[in-house]
């Protein structure tokens, strides 16, 4: 999966921040928070392409677009400190992501919908981005297993 990560990374996002530190920690929150890798990359895709200053009009800040008022039901007095670093976005966004999770008893596109949603909960707009973000993830996977059994031929980053 880390090699997958760094390769889609410096092919589609030369830019994103710190390639490296950023696939090692979606890889680690995915095994602290029981998430899917995939599903990670294609919520960080989606929100932000890996733009990690990036502000919505709405306050939501960083690489999963997290809300203030979610960032302090995660890490209550510590936004001022950490908001900016995108390893806790990943962190924070991951974990806030696996509530809704087990919240919506394990229904992963209601999650993602409120995710998107926030207050409002589920939306056709949450739903449309539930249904974006999984159908990313699912390309990601598809595209790492095709990678594995192409021993990742034609590529700068050997497995």
């Amino acid at each position: 999966m880390f090699n997958y990560c760094l390769l889609y990374l410096f092919t589609n996002f030369p830019r994103a921040f710190s390639p490296e530190a950023m696939c090692h920690t979606v890889i680690n929150e995915s095994n602290r928070n029981g998430i899917s890798p995939y599903v990670i990359l294609a919520v960080i895709e989606t929100e932000s392409s890996f733009r990690p200053s990036v502000l919505s009009d709405k306050g939501a800040h960083g690489l999963m677009q997290v809300l203030p008022q979610i960032w302090n039901f995660v890490r209550p007095n510590d936004i001022e400190a950490n908001q900016n670093d995108p390893l806790v976005q990943i962190e924070v966004g991951t974990y806030f992501l696996r509530h809704l999770i087990d919240q919506y008893d394990g229904d992963a596109r209601r999650a993602l919908s409120h995710y998107n949603a926030g207050r409002r909960g589920q939306s056709t707009a949450g739903n449309a981005y539930a249904d974006k973000v999984i159908l990313k993830a699912r390309e990601h996977q598809k595209e790492h297993e095709k990678l594995i059994q192409e021993g990742y031929k034609n590529t700068q980053i050997v497995n």
